[in-house]
């Protein structure tokens, strides 16, 4: 991660202990490491206000045996207004 901070010339790391990488305005993905690797997650969109049922059928079939993620997992923020993206990638596999 440092040597990445260092390609994109600004720091990263915030006091937590996370890094933080921005995509676009507003969008960026936190990566953590942890003992084994690290882990990514990221706040997709905001759930609609009509027609929610859909967006959560479609995120349980595409969680569905990391088929349609690619093994990352779709989920909620705490507050349940904000579709997550989130991937454990562990070095022992």
């Amino acid at each position: 991660m440092e040597q990445f901070e260092e390609e994109m010339e600004q720091s990263l790391k915030r006091p937590d202990g996370t890094y933080l990488i921005p995509l676009e305005d507003g969008v960026h993905i936190s990566v953590l490491k942890i003992p084994n690797g690290f882990s990514l997650f990221s706040e997709v969109i905001e759930m609609p206000k009509e027609n929610e049922e859909d967006v959560y059928y479609q995120s349980l079939i595409a969680n569905l045996f990391g088929q349609g993620t690619s093994g990352s997992v779709l989920g909620l923020n705490d507050r349940g207004n904000l579709l997550t993206l989130s991937r454990v990638v562990d070095y022992n596999v």
